[in-house]
């Protein structure tokens, strides 16, 4: 029923070892429909506690939640890397449709692997979520959007923005980040990052040229001394 009516559902079945209630959720991933099922065990006294799954709540909003678990990460609270693969591409095909232009860019932090080594990896998870606040700062709300790329790494999609405009962006994400003070402990430490950008212009590039050379520019931005933008 939910890959048919590409709609989240629910229902609640009797097994030996007691009663489940089963939700079903369409998740679209490289232009394939995947259905993700999660079980609830219901038999136990405390489950309709658990407002996360209780049944007294509107079924769409349980639905929406687990839709933003499946897509968030769980540190940042941006968007993880199974939802920007989905969505890039979704915009290279509006960018291509509607001839518009679309940046990406690929930001790392430097040194990062020093600050874990020396504080400790909670102290690193809490600059995490810091960079990633400064760098939201900088970003139009509703219009542009970041995600986790993996460990230090982020990316950024700039939608409807020429060439001038996505590096002045960037350059303004890469002055925030080297002017904000991080809470690392009891003390405050300068950061700085490294950016790779790349263009799609009228979806003029295919989702893995676009990835390969925002990859390559931050690659040449930290050959060259990081804390640079390269484009």
């Amino acid at each position: 029923m939910a890959y048919k009516n590409k709609e989240s559902t629910f229902k609640i079945e009797r097994y030996k070892d007691g009663a489940y209630c089963i939700f079903a959720l369409p998740i679209e991933r490289e232009g394939r429909l995947y259905i993700v099922e999660l079980l609830k065990k219901v038999t136990a006294d405390d489950f309709f506690s658990d407002l996360s799954f209780n049944l007294a709540l509107p079924l769409n909003t349980t639905t929406t939640t687990l839709t933003e678990l499946a897509n968030t990460d769980e540190l940042t609270k941006v968007y993880n890397r199974r939802y920007f693969e989905t969505q890039l591409a979704k915009e290279i095909m509006y960018s291509s449709f509607y001839e518009t232009n679309l940046a990406i860019m690929i930001i790392d932090i430097d040194h990062f692997k020093q600050i874990n080594d020396l504080h400790g990896h909670l102290v690193g998870d809490e600059v995490l979520k810091q960079f990633v606040e400064v760098i939201q700062s900088v970003l139009r709300h509703d219009i542009d959007w970041m995600s986790r790329y993996g460990g230090e790494e982020f990316v950024v999609i700039l939608k409807n923005v020429d060439f001038s405009h996505a590096n002045k962006v960037a350059e303004r994400i890469r002055q925030s980040v080297e002017r904000h003070l991080f809470k690392i402990g009891d003390h405050v430490h300068r950061l700085t990052c490294s950016i790779g950008l790349s263009m799609c212009q009228a979806g003029n590039l295919k989702q893995t040229e676009l990835l390969q050379q925002a990859d390559q520019k931050l690659y040449e931005a930290k050959n060259n001394g990081r804390n640079r933008v390269v484009s």
